[in-house]
């Protein structure tokens, strides 16, 4: 992920429906170029023009798509994850490739939203947004061109994200939810996804991408005793709690946990 901060989420938004309707379709055709002739072909996007077609498919493919080449598409991870997790697993899944995708978020929820949750704030506003657009402008660079609307269009996309995954009630209210969960198998898949990076207990702990689901230390430690309960992982008390993982990649995870469930 690049560190620079871009305007995209302004064009298209978070298109959870969007993507999940042809991140489906795409798994099943098991072809990047039928899938493509048909979006335009048999407008699978139910868009009403062909510019706003190729807006939103352009943010699929770059949320989603970029290293799918590098598999078969019937064994692309994100793929076979959502088209065997439950709609709401799999938005939030699409919503975690999404801040990966764009940094602007990725800081936003870890710097902003996170820490006003877990300190018992009531919700996130436009204010806070808009607080934490005009903050950011001063040290990057690349949002001084920017124009009024952008950042108006930014502000308000921001808070809309939030209200899509389910983490605000609405937006004349936008009070957090009072229980937010994510289940084994979206945890799972966040934990096989950077299991290079997450050797140890204190690894998962200091990890920012948990931040993105509203997730504290002592709801990682809940819910990674729960893995290894459920046997996907095993805890080794060492020097530091080493993390062994039963699968050897994210994809076998998806088929053998997953999958392997359903």
């Amino acid at each position: 992920m690049s560190k620079k901060y871009t305007a995209d989420l302004k064009t298209t938004g978070a298109v959870l429906e969007d993507s999940h309707r042809i991140l489906k379709r795409l798994y099943h055709l098991k072809s990047i170029s039928t899938l493509e002739k048909e979006l335009f072909e048999n407008n699978l996007l139910l868009k009403a023009s062909k510019r706003r077609i190729e807006n939103v498919y352009g943010s699929i493919k770059k949320r989603y798509l970029l290293d799918a080449n590098d598999f078969d598409i019937s064994e692309y991870p994100l793929l076979l994850a959502v088209d065997h997790m439950s709609k709401e697993e799999a938005f939030f899944i699409l919503y975690y490739h999404i801040c990966l995708s764009d940094q602007l978020l990725y800081d936003f929820v870890v710097d902003i939203v996170f820490p006003r949750y877990i300190k018992g704030f009531l919700g996130v506003s436009n204010s806070e947004s808009e607080n934490f657009l005009l903050s950011s402008s001063t040290t990057h660079e690349e949002m001084k061109n920017w124009s009024e609307r952008t950042y108006r269009d930014l502000k308000s996309a921001l808070i809309t994200v939030l209200l899509e995954i389910g983490f605000l009630k609405n937006r004349r209210n936008p009070v957090f939810e009072e229980a937010l969960y994510i289940s084994n198998r979206v945890f799972g898949y966040l934990i096989y996804f950077n299991k290079d990076s997450i050797l140890t207990l204190e690894d998962l702990y200091s990890h920012n991408d948990f931040k993105l689901f509203l997730q504290d230390k002592q709801q990682r430690k809940l819910m990674i005793k729960e893995l290894e309960n459920s046997g996907i992982i095993h805890l080794e008390e060492q020097k530091e709690t080493m993390i062994n993982y039963k699968f050897p990649s994210l994809k076998e995870f998806v088929v053998q946990y997953v999958i392997g469930e359903d």
